[in-house]
């Protein structure tokens, strides 16, 4: 049992759950262990007892509500689980020294008590990325597949000298058909006619999946190899289009992902990430195929917010939906994005953790990303003139060079 995934997962849930009734049985239960060993998994991953993270964590949302909220104390205290107000205060003055009916009034810019999610499968990403950072040829492919797209992302437009350069790294190396059968082999690929994994490109091996362009660490094979391929085929299918071998490998490609579930829309496990993936593909390698990719679109939008396992998807995995949505000028992808303004409009003005190598390879993507969304709407035409860069406070923001005054009043003059 991977009791670190499996802690992560109990996590999650108790998140899901800081303003419902939390019955740590049920999620022992769910977690397959006796309800003592996993009092003590518990502690040993996080560091505290399950029902003290709970209480922290409950009491550090009720800190926020009452910095910004003017919520009656009896209001809050039900929000989060307690009988009664004067149980909630108690608990409350225990944990940040001071009473809510005093803590309502302390000064907001200072944050008196703070006590975050702790994410446990992060550190553990964390050391598989500095593996996979490594000068380490197992690691160079995907390297520059991340690299690539993240200056993509940023605006860097490539000479053709660059796209040459780096398309004819792929080209050199597309798999063996030795490797590719053992890989099948291994994975016990289907004999049913689908083709559920690549025919060109398969990851070397690695004990752990590789991380993809978002920074999620996938938890199978489907997600893993597929997204490897066909982010690989993408930029070959940009740059390289006219190679013959290009062009036998895109056809082949289209036709594998007509016999597999994800490429015409599949929400089992991560069929549903691989779906995401075939979109960026089609998109692509097939602008035409607007039935195709309306469908997958309308799959994954559909099922983008239901729970998954238990909880909210990954945040990677809503950054690599928007990120294909910002790639397509179609209207079904405006209608998408227009969805979600409100949360990428709050990921934009954030600023991130710039610490880890994690943090600095895929925390300023987020803000990228939400920046091309943005952008596509004359409401937020400011947002393409945006720079990154990383403050004296450490983290790394979005600003607006152009977004002053004298900016707003030239551009009213033009008009």
């Amino acid at each position: 049992m991977d009791y670190c995934e499996t802690i992560q997962k109990s996590i999650d849930y108790i998140e899901n759950n800081l303003e419902n009734e939390i019955d740590l049985k049920k999620v022992a239960k769910e977690s397959y262990m006796a309800l003592s060993n996993f009092y003590k998994m518990f502690f040993t991953y996080v560091g505290y007892p399950a029902n003290e993270y709970i209480r922290l964590r409950r009491m550090c949302l009720a800190a926020q509500d009452l910095e910004h909220n003017n919520w009656r104390i009896i209001d809050i205290s039900t929000k989060y689980q307690f009988e009664n107000a004067d149980s909630f205060a108690r608990t409350f003055k225990r944990i940040t020294g001071f009473l809510p009916s005093e803590y309502r009034y302390l000064d907001k810019n200072n944050h008196y008590f703070n006590f975050e999610r702790i994410d446990i499968m992060a550190k553990v990403i964390e050391t598989e990325v500095k593996n996979q950072l490594q000068d380490n040829e197992k690691f160079y492919i995907n390297q520059l597949l991340c690299k690539t797209n993240h200056e993509l992302i940023k605006g860097k437009v490539f000479s053709d000298t660059e796209k040459k350069s780096i398309t004819d790294v792929f080209l050199a190396n597309i798999s063996s058909e030795d490797d590719i059968g053992r890989f099948n082999k291994g994975v016990k690929s289907p004999q049913d006619g689908r083709i559920m994994y690549p025919l060109f490109y398969i990851p070397p091996y690695n004990p752990k999946k590789f991380i993809t362009i978002t920074g999620v660490m996938p938890n199978t094979h489907i997600f893993s190899t597929n997204h490897y391929e066909l982010e690989i085929l993408r930029l070959l299918a940009l740059w390289r289009r006219d190679d013959e071998k290009v062009q036998d490998m895109l056809v082949k490609t289209k036709e594998r992902l007509k016999t597999t579930c994800f490429g015409q829309f599949c929400s089992v496990g991560e069929c549903f990430e691989a779906s995401i993936s075939a979109l960026r593909f089609l998109t692509a390698a097939f602008p035409n195929e607007i039935e195709w990719i309306n469908k997958l679109i309308n799959g994954i939008s559909e099922k983008m917010d239901a729970p998954s396992n238990g909880g909210k998807r990954r945040s990677g995995v809503y950054l690599y939906y928007w990120l294909a949505l910002s790639d397509l000028d179609l209207p079904i992808a405006d209608g998408e994005i227009k969805r979600y303004c409100p949360e990428l409009e709050k990921i934009a003005a954030k600023r991130v953790s710039y610490d880890s190598e994690y943090d600095k390879l895929f925390n300023p993507i987020s803000l990228y990303i939400s920046r091309n969304c943005l952008s596509r709407f004359a409401g937020h035409s400011h947002i393409k003139e945006s720079e990154g860069s990383v403050g004296d406070d450490g983290k790394f923001g979005l600003t607006y060079p152009k977004y002053d005054i004298i900016y707003i009043m030239e551009q009213q003059k033009a008009k």
